[in-house]
């Protein structure tokens, strides 16, 4: 198997990861509830924005910041990555504003990553994801009180 082979199958392997228990747990769900099918695209949209995170945390991908986030989120992004996670050098976000590679490490330490530990994996990203939509949510609320 060529190392192009290994890749692919591998980050279809991750996706799966992600979609399935310790992500979205889609396989939870009924396939007779409606709209089963758009609950199945969102999920793997969701899933690939996560994996697009992981892909990209060492900055080794160089994906624009729109691949994943709106315009909007830039100014939340830099509000969240404003909190300090640690101390150490290792735990501080030294990646430029704007770019992908910062975003990852914006939701990795939300998502359950301290940076005692390896590189935050998808199901990580996940939950930094769902923690930063999160607060994005109650930055606009706030706006709007």
């Amino acid at each position: 198997m060529s190392s192009l082979s290994v890749y692919v199958f591998w980050s279809f392997e991750q996706l799966f990861r992600t979609v399935r228990t310790r992500g979205f747990a889609i396989e939870r769900v009924s396939i007779e509830a409606a709209r089963f099918a758009v609950l199945c695209a969102l999920t793997l949209v969701a899933g690939v924005s996560c994996l697009q995170l992981v892909q990209d945390r060492d900055g080794a991908g160089k994906q624009p910041l729109a691949d994943v986030f709106d315009a909007a989120d830039r100014e939340a992004l830099e509000a969240v990555s404003a909190t300090p996670v640690g101390k150490t050098e290792k735990q501080k976000n030294t990646h430029p504003r704007g770019s992908l590679v910062y975003a990852a490490w914006v939701c990795a330490p939300p998502g359950g990553w301290t940076g005692s530990y390896g590189k935050p994996g998808p199901v990580v990203m996940l939950r930094g994801l769902y923690q930063f939509r999160a607060i994005r949510i109650g930055c606009g609320m706030a706006g709007n009180v």
